[in-house]
């Protein structure tokens, strides 16, 4: 979860490729995701060190080692999904949600395809805004809360490259939908392993709060401490089925969020009306079409064109490169604030 917890909400395929096959009964296109693999370094190394001077009778086990067993080729050669819920703290909510954002969400992930319902806060703190959301891959869709046959699609205006790169940002890890990835940056280190007589394993880590990916709001009072993790997992497959995550101030420990795992589990209903939704998206000819056109640098020698051709009843987000803003004039004198959803549009992208 906790290399996840970012991709997620702001708004979760690490060593081989995810292919999208289908959602529920339907036959959806394929998708393929490639990625890099990770390599040891030695920050890594001393990790599996510090765990191999570990007690007679202790399990051996690495970080690295707990990342490969969850990445998503591991996970669906045993299991056809897995499914997973994330709260925060009951008993510190106020504090959870101060460092967190936000109270939670679900996760539900197939065949390289994962359905979010994110719970968020809004203006007064108050926790109701359920937002559903799917991502394949190679873009996000994301579902009216007021009807659930409306969906805004992400329309990454930029080349197949620049948009790979700002995916992974923004979901900050290309192996961010699996229950534990190491990143090293996070500064991760293992504390403790038990075995528990009962074929699962306890393993705490800690991690310097600042760094911890899950603390997206850290409160003054809180920094200098740690991120505590506990992890619960298999001990034959080291599939992650529980985390426990605190905050570790001087003497004080504060609760921040909790998360339980499920593997086989039947799939949500937004799930299969999401994956139907974007089946038609992507498969469908529109029958109301409109066409959305963004020209980059307009009459320079730099300007470049995108076109894309929808269904007026799909609604669109426009992500473009960093450093520009959309304007609906070439001169960049009138700012783009949306349109009737219904005509063709042209947006013109100019550096800010």
């Amino acid at each position: 979860m906790r290399k996840r917890i970012l991709s997620v909400l702001v708004v979760s395929m690490l060593t081989s490729a995810a292919i999208m096959s289908g959602c529920g009964t339907m036959e959806v296109p394929d998708v393929t995701i490639k990625v890099q693999e990770t390599t040891m370094d030695s920050a890594n190394q001393d990790t599996k060190a510090e765990t191999e001077e570990a007690d007679e009778g202790t399990p051996k086990l690495t970080l690295e080692d707990l990342s490969e067993a969850n990445s998503l080729d591991k996970i669906f050669s045993n299991h056809k999904n897995w499914a997973s819920e994330v709260k925060v703290s009951e008993d510190n909510s106020n504090m959870a949600v101060k460092a967190y954002g936000l109270y939670g969400f679900k996760v539900y992930s197939e065949n390289g395809v994962t359905c979010f319902e994110s719970d968020f806060l809004d203006e007064d703190g108050v926790s109701h805004n359920l937002q559903s959301s799917i991502f394949n891959g190679e873009t996000d869709y994301y579902l009216d809360p007021e009807d659930d046959k409306l969906m805004t699609v992400g329309w990454y205006v930029m080349s197949d490259d620049e948009k790979k790169d700002v995916l992974i940002s923004k979901y900050a890890h290309p192996d961010c939908f699996v229950p534990f990835v190491y990143i090293e940056e996070a500064g991760e280190t293992i504390d403790s392993i038990q075995d528990n007589d009962d074929g699962t394993l306890t393993l705490i880590t800690l991690s310097p709060v600042e760094k911890a990916t899950e603390v997206i709001n850290l409160p003054a009072e809180l920094k200098g401490g740690d991120a505590r993790y506990t992890y619960t997992i298999d001990k034959d497959t080291l599939e992650v089925t529980a985390i426990v995550i605190e905050i570790v101030v001087g003497e004080e420990t504060y609760d921040l969020m909790t998360e339980k795992i499920f593997y086989d589990v039947e799939p949500p209903e937004v799930y299969d009306n999401m994956c139907e939704l974007v089946y038609s998206f992507k498969n469908d000819p529109p029958k109301n079409p409109k066409t959305l056109t963004v020209i980059y640098d307009p009459d320079t020698d730099d300007e470049e064109s995108f076109r894309i051709t929808v269904d007026s009843d799909y609604r669109i987000s426009t992500a473009i490169r960093e450093g520009y803003s959309l304007y609906k004039d070439p001169k960049g004198n009138v700012p783009f604030e949306g349109s009737d959803g219904k005509s063709d549009v042209t947006m013109f992208a100019i550096k800010d």
